[in-house]
Order: structure tokens, then C-alpha cells, then sequence
């Protein structure tokens, strides 16, 4: 069954007030139960709460209004690549200075010589050439959940 970002996030905040302990939830939430479950004992426990909040925002579109089931969730946890804290101009850089390969988008790389790139500049650049079968969402904390596109509504 689908249901709502608006629906998952609420059972994401129910199961977080109850440290994802299924028998603080109780059976008046399903989707919050399911979730300390996923945390707990499936898929993310691994990976924790914050990726899940993620998965729940990227699955949820744009505005939160997508609706889409457990399944849904599991696979795109699947796809989860990492996570981190660094911005895109930091993780550009890194990349840059690591593979030896130079900023090259066209029309701004006269701009990126001059240091004039803005951090949009930076993170179409690496979403285009570092990974670009990926696809990211942030979580509450700022951190950015890395996870292949395949698996996202797939």
C-alpha cells in the first residue's frame, strides 16, 4: 500500500519519540512499528534513522506530495551509495585535485578560473562528471545521502 510523505515522516517522528521501540509505539501506528523495524533489525539498520529520513524526502518529490509503499523504501535503501558531510565545491575540489582533471563546464570554465563559480556552479559540475548516475537527498542534519537513480521509484 502507498501512502503520502506527510504519512511516512509523521511515522518517522512517532517512532523517533519512542527510540524505535516497537512496544512503546504499539499497534495504533503500523508505519511507525514498520519503521523502528526497518532501524532496528532490516535494511537500515546499518545505515540509521537519517538515511531513512532521506529516502522519505527523496521518495516524497519535490513538494512531498508523491506517494509510494515499503518496497519503495527497502529499494531505495538499497541504492544507498554513502553519505557526507562536505559541500559540492569541497567535494569538487577534492575530486579535481585527486584525479588531476581540471573544472570544465563549457562556458564557465573561464569562470571557475577566475574562482567566480557559485556552489550551484559546483554541484551541477559534480553531479555531472563525478557521478552521474546518482542522485542525493539531505537529511535534517545537512548531510547528504548518496543513492544510485536505478533505484529510486523503480
Amino acid at each position: 500500500m502507498n501512502y503520502v510523505y506527510a504519512e511516512w515522516n509523521n511515522a518517522l517522528e512517532i517512532a523517533e519519540e519512542n527510540n524505535f521501540d516497537v512496544n512503546e509505539i504499539g499497534e495504533d501506528y503500523p508505519l511507525a512499528v514498520w519503521i523502528s523495524e526497518l532501524v532496528q533489525d532490516g535494511d537500515a539498520s546499518t545505515l540509521g534513522p537519517n538515511a531513512v529520513e532521506a529516502v522519505l524526502s527523496l521518495l516524497g518529490g519535490p513538494r512531498g506530495t508523491d506517494s509510494f509503499s515499503e518496497d519503495d523504501i527497502v529499494r531505495a535503501l538499497g541504492g544507498h551509495q554513502g553519505e557526507t558531510g562536505d559541500d559540492f565545491t569541497e567535494m569538487s575540489e577534492e575530486y579535481v585535485k585527486e584525479e588531476g582533471g581540471d573544472f570544465a563546464l563549457g562556458v564557465l570554465t573561464s569562470a571557475a578560473k577566475q574562482n567566480e563559480w557559485s556552489d550551484g556552479d559546483y554541484e551541477s559540475w559534480y553531479l555531472a562528471n563525478v557521478h552521474p548516475d546518482w542522485t542525493y537527498m539531505a537529511d535534517s542534519e545537512g548531510s547528504l545521502h548518496w543513492f544510485t537513480k536505478s533505484v529510486i521509484k523503480g
